[in-house]
């Protein structure tokens, strides 16, 4: 019914829950990820209404009977899924490498990229964000790629999750997403100008696993961007650490001041600027929901209503 708003499950996968539909029923998109060769087809489905989900975009993880992203970014679009059953012959490195030519084919940005362990925990990827059960599998035989291209019908954006099970049979999924706007990631040159406007900003290209740890991508891209605070010389800026997963809350106090103690070293260039580590643990929750992230915070130029 035209301009009705009913409760849908998006087919794309990307919501835990149930998503709302924002419009009536629009033309149907074709998947622009060929599948790797033989593969063979176990189901597809698509939705042809423009909904609103949650695009992951960082390791997954249940703390209690909460799931957790340490990323997720908001979208509406229609979308399109499909489940392959890979051939024996073909091992699941030859399955990552084929999607990695896929995305450079494609044009496509790689916005969060994830191998075994550093997925987070592969049970709540199968049963609570794909909702596939058929992609069960132990957490060191998962990968993962959240890309953003561009099709000649407008912006895109595509999960791919792929899996070798027990019985050694491999799987993929992927679900393709045509929003209806272009999704827009935060710039990491302007994160001195976010801090300055808004008193603090989430490092949403430097994320900690569950561990608190940082991959080497997360290292380089501190390096990186360390020299665009000089602005703040002479400033306290406190480095937030936040972390959740199923650990008490006193380890992720510990783990995420380690967190932030490695964070402030490595933004730390001589530039004048008092980089203040800080542990928050899981006591800083994004909007009710359990996210890990890194903040700076500088308090004397947060806004009061």
């Amino acid at each position: 019914m035209s301009g009705a708003v009913n409760r849908i499950t998006l087919l794309s996968g990307f919501m835990v829950a149930n998503v709302i539909a924002v419009s009536s029923a629009v033309a149907q998109i074709e998947p622009a990820f060929e599948p790797v060769p033989r593969s063979t087809v176990v189901e597809s489905d698509s939705s042809p209404t423009v909904a609103a989900s949650d695009f992951v975009i960082g390791s997954v993880d249940k703390i209690k009977r909460d799931v957790s992203f340490e990323r997720a970014v908001r979208i509406e679009g229609i979308g399109v899924s499909v489940l392959y059953e890979i051939p024996e012959s073909t091992g699941l490195s030859a399955v990552i490498s084929w999607y990695r030519e896929q995305i450079e084919k494609l044009n496509a940005d790689v916005v969060f990229e994830c191998a075994g362990r550093d997925c987070g925990r592969a049970t709540v990827w199968s049963s609570e964000v794909f909702q596939k059960r058929v992609l069960g599998a132990t957490d060191q035989r998962q990968h993962y790629f959240a890309v953003a291209f561009q099709t000649e019908a407008g912006p895109r954006v595509a999960a791919i999750y792929m899996v070798q099970r027990g019985n050694r049979r491999i799987y993929s999924y992927v679900v393709e997403t045509a929003t209806t706007t272009e999704v827009q990631f935060n710039d990491p040159d302007k994160y001195s100008e976010m801090l300055a406007r808004h008193g603090s900003v989430v490092l949403d290209t430097v994320e900690p696993n569950r561990y608190g740890k940082l991959t080497p991508a997360g290292f380089s891209e501190l390096e990186r961007i360390a020299g665009q605070f000089a602005t703040f010389s002479s400033q306290r800026v406190y480095v937030v650490c936040v972390l959740f997963s199923s650990k008490a809350a006193e380890e992720l106090l510990e783990d995420s001041t380690q967190c932030a103690e490695e964070v402030a070293a490595k933004l730390d260039v001589d530039d004048g600027v008092d980089y203040v580590p800080f542990g928050a643990g899981p006591l800083f929750p994004d909007q009710g929901k359990p996210r890990s992230r890194i903040l700076l915070v500088a308090p004397h130029l947060l806004r009061f209503e």
